[in-house]
């Protein structure tokens, strides 16, 4: 993760995309071992993606029904490829690209192309940072892990319209931390077979803490503005987190998804590249936040197991 992130300061990736590169190396870490193939075909795939929902915005703009109608489809489709834990990247790749790409894009159609492009390219450095961090650092054989479908709380329409609520939401209102607040609510809707209150607690957990971890970078980045500094603090608090998920344990949910809030937050408010971070962090803090606690409700409210619970106690 501090590679990727690293790497896409260094190079200029994009300052609003640069979060995409540490989330894309979290999540391919915390994945299930995948061959080098499939990884080199993520990049492609999200300019492909890019391009696809530019195309789309760009021609049902004017049709507001039309374009909702295609992002529910788009949106269940990938919840349900989320049950596949080997397929959860592509997964997380189809629900960002089309609930914050389209809000950005109905404003100016202009970007489209350079944001496909700098995607692209925040991918790669992720997928380049895994590998090698991997050639770098070979691991212990790791545990055998269970590619049985996961059983999230929602079905994958429920969570596909609660995006779809969001996505309009954030377009109507234009807040000023859009990505942050929609990722965290994809997030929290692509539960990993827990209950919702446990999902609850973990990403209510993971926001306190990556957002913790984000403000101690920019704190120790304050104090030597440099590409090193950001690489050594990044690298220092995102071992501690990672180090935690490894353990495995009841958990190991909540470290993982702190260092997903990590990624976000250092991406998209902590920046060698913004002279206002401390006020973009907060605000990023409070999206993230925000997006959680409406992941929450929504779980709350049509987790058939809460519902159960309702209707026995009415």
């Amino acid at each position: 993760m501090a590679i990727a992130f690293a790497g896409a300061e260094a190079s200029h990736a994009s300052a609003e995309l640069s979060f995409m590169a540490p989330l894309a190396a979290a999540a391919i870490a915390s994945a299930p071992p995948a061959r080098i193939a499939a990884l080199l075909v993520l990049p492609p795939l999200a300019w492909a993606l890019a391009i696809a929902a530019g195309f789309a915005t760009q021609w049902l703009h004017g049709l507001p029904l039309a374009l909702a109608v295609l992002q529910f489809a788009v949106f269940r489709f990938g919840f349900a490829l989320a049950r596949d834990p080997r397929r959860g990247v592509p997964s997380v790749l189809v629900l960002i690209v089309f609930s914050v790409l389209p809000v950005v894009l109905v404003r100016a159609e202009e970007l489209a192309t350079d944001l496909a492009w700098w995607l692209c390219v925040n991918i790669a450095i992720g997928v380049g940072a895994v590998m090698a961090a991997r050639t770098l650092l070979p691991e212990p054989p790791a545990a055998p892990r269970s590619h049985a479908p996961r059983l999230a709380p929602v079905s994958p329409g429920i969570a596909a319209a609660a995006l779809l609520v969001a996505v309009v939401l954030a377009a109507w209102m234009n807040p000023p931390a859009k990505g942050a607040l929609l990722i965290s609510v994809l997030l929290s809707l692509r539960a990993d077979g827990a209950g919702p209150d446990a999902v609850a607690y973990a990403r209510f957990g993971a926001a306190l803490i990556g957002g913790g971890a984000a403000w101690l970078a920019w704190e120790l980045l304050g104090l030597a503005p440099s590409l090193p500094v950001l690489f050594a603090t990044t690298l220092l608090l995102a071992w501690a987190m990672a180090r935690r998920f490894a353990r495995g344990g009841p958990e190991a949910t909540m470290w993982l998804k702190s260092l997903n809030a990590f990624s976000i937050l250092l991406g998209e408010g902590t920046s060698l590249l913004f002279e206002n971070t401390e006020e973009r962090l907060g605000i990023r803090i409070a999206g993230v936040t925000i997006g959680l606690a409406y992941g929450a409700v929504v779980l709350w409210l049509f987790s058939p197991r809460e519902a159960g619970l309702r209707r026995a106690a009415a």
